[in-house]
């Protein structure tokens, strides 16, 4: 799902990385889509193209999002790397929760981040958060 509600938006084949006017960042994956380290460099260069200040970020999918192990394994490195102060992820069905949970369990983040099914309650759950409240927007 991508919510359109945009102050700047950048668009690649694999990616929309877009400021929402409430001050989130809102990180689209397009369908079939496998995130390894390549992917992730595009995204740490949107992701500063977009802000140059730490956000809450929610991420969203279409389907067939994949990860490989290598870029799994490089999360970790990339988070001390990115303006990403806090993250919602919204998946599409049980098979994602179950690949979020599992990855998150045993690999936990420095900043806070949690697992939705509805991308509204992803981004209520981001404004009770103290990096959104104290953003200047």
């Amino acid at each position: 799902m991508y919510i359109f509600d945009d102050v700047k938006s950048i668009e690649t084949d694999r990616l929309i990385v877009s400021l929402r006017e409430d001050g989130i960042v809102h990180v689209y994956t397009k369908d079939r889509v496998t995130i390894d380290i390549d992917c992730q460099n595009e995204m740490k260069r949107l992701y500063w193209e977009i802000t140059d200040i730490p956000r809450p970020f929610i991420f969203s999918s279409g389907e067939f999002l994949s990860l490989t192990r290598e870029a799994q394994k490089n999360a970790k490195t990339m988070e001390k790397n990115v303006p990403v102060a806090a993250s919602a992820l919204v998946v599409r069905n049980v098979a994602q929760k179950l690949m979020a949970d599992f990855y998150y369990k045993f690999d936990p983040p420095n900043n806070p981040l949690k697992v939705f099914r509805d991308f509204e309650k992803g981004l209520d759950w981001l404004k009770t958060l103290p990096c959104y409240q104290n953003l200047e927007k």
